[in-house]
């Protein structure tokens, strides 16, 4: 595996965010891991930067949602261009699974963003 790391996806949230990228394999496939930061408060209730990474994967979708479980929530700050189509796809899909999932409606205003973010040119 290449150590060059290419960025597919940047998310925000308030006190946090993460980054899922892509690294070429020997083989000329993809893997795909995720890390981030998030803020969090100590025993002190002192707040505190915490950072993690995921283990590499060779499906995107595992990967996004390795990134964080509602990573469809967070706000996209920036998609690679190749990946917008099927990043888009995994946003509907997962909105639509939340929805009917539990009682409170996912927030049109993020589907607004998410599709404003894989349409860009």
């Amino acid at each position: 595996m290449s150590d060059q790391k290419e960025l597919i996806v940047e998310l925000g949230a308030e006190g946090g965010g993460g980054e899922l990228y892509r690294v070429k394999t020997e083989t000329g496939g993809w893997v795909y891991q995720s890390g981030g930061s998030s803020m969090y408060l100590d025993d002190n209730d002192d707040e505190s930067w915490r950072e993690w990474t995921s283990e590499p994967s060779s499906e995107l979708n595992e990967a996004v949602t390795m990134l964080y479980k509602q990573w469809f929530t967070l706000y996209p700050i920036s998609i690679h261009p190749e990946y917008r189509a099927q990043i888009w796809q995994l946003v509907q899909f997962q909105a639509e699974q939340s929805e009917k999932d539990s009682d409170q409606n996912w927030s049109n205003y993020n589907l607004s963003r998410w599709r404003e973010a894989c349409q860009q040119s």
